[in-house]
């Protein structure tokens, strides 16, 4: 962040108001919602069990929905539920000789080996009402932290199903700095 863009972040408050959300934000729960491994009908993994091969790794959180719990004892703080769902993707290919299709572009569907789908559900418990915090801050909050507090649990999911489906295991980075 240039020291404009800092400056400005800081005059408009946006960097305070954040980091008071963020603070207020507990994690709750992360469950797959949605799971789904495939196969290209022509990878077979008795033919090809030492098969060269990369991934591809694509994703999006959405949300939130707001939850507010009911029947509270009298004087309870009330806690609201922010739930965002992690959806994910990940491609794995056959490498070909003249290596990995380059990032940006699609991979031919017969350099395709298969791939997986899993969607998740991130929750958090905070006692701020959703109504008080502004967009710009739940995208921010969105954008980094949700993904952060998911990748783990993506990384395990992703190897313990490529197994199980007999994939080649995607090695999922660690996460990005967006």
């Amino acid at each position: 962040m240039s020291k404009k863009t800092q400056a400005k972040s800081n005059t408009d408050g946006l960097g305070d108001r954040l980091k008071n959300f963020v603070e207020s934000m507990a994690f709750a729960d992360v469950f797959p919602r949605t799971l789904l491994a495939s196969h290209n009908p022509n990878y077979d993994v008795r033919r090809n069990p030492n098969l060269e091969s990369y991934s591809r790794f694509n994703w999006v959180v959405s949300g939130p929905e707001f939850l507010t719990p009911e029947n509270l004892p009298e004087g309870a703080q009330i806690q609201y539920l922010y739930r965002f769902v992690f959806s994910t993707e990940t491609t794995i290919a056959r490498t070909t000789e003249a290596g990995a299709v380059p990032e940006g572009q699609s991979i031919p569907e017969e350099h395709q080996i298969g791939t997986i789908h899993a969607q998740f559900v991130v929750e958090y418990l905070s006692a701020i009402n959703p109504d008080q915090v502004e967009d710009k801050v739940l995208e921010i909050f969105q954008k980094k932290l949700v993904a952060f507090h998911a990748w783990n649990f993506w990384r395990e999911l992703l190897s313990n199903l490529a197994l199980r489906a007999r994939l080649p295991v995607p090695s999922l980075p660690s996460f990005p700095n967006v």
